[in-house]
């Protein structure tokens, strides 16, 4: 099995009634909303059911996008047009209700690859390596 690495975005949380304070983003990108079936559940009448999502892209950049929320995002200033994806940099602050999304590093994580011998029915299994906080600081 090889390793490859894989850009992951460390966002730090705040707002009312949270069960952590930050939370990693990889390659599946992160649903966030006020309904339970969101990667990421902020229960607050201020956010729409799903009221925002950020991806991923090839060019190893992650792109935020407001879902036709009510209420909105604001990207650090700005208000996002909602359907509009935009670009998020080590810094940048979304603004989603009254929560703080902050994106405080981009790192790069060994995964292990399957090659073709390894996917046989009783190899399926991968291992990720634990965020330790030693990121390159590197915009994404």
């Amino acid at each position: 099995m090889a390793n490859k690495e894989e850009l992951r975005l460390v966002i730090k949380i705040t707002g009312p009634n949270l069960d952590r304070d930050e939370i990693v983003v990889g390659r599946q990108g992160l649903r966030v909303g006020r309904s339970a079936d969101n990667n990421l559940v902020l229960n607050h009448r201020e956010i729409s059911r799903m009221h925002m999502r950020i991806t991923w892209i090839e060019s190893d950049t992650y792109l935020v996008e407001d879902l036709n929320s009510s209420n909105g995002i604001w990207l650090n200033d700005s208000r996002l047009i909602a359907r509009v994806p935009a670009e998020l940099k080590v810094g940048d602050v979304l603004r989603v209700g009254p929560f703080q999304l902050t994106v405080v590093d981009c790192i790069y994580v060994a995964v292990a690859v399957a090659s073709a011998e390894d996917m046989s029915p009783s190899s399926s299994s991968f291992e990720l390596q634990p965020y330790t906080g030693n990121g390159n600081g590197h915009s994404v």
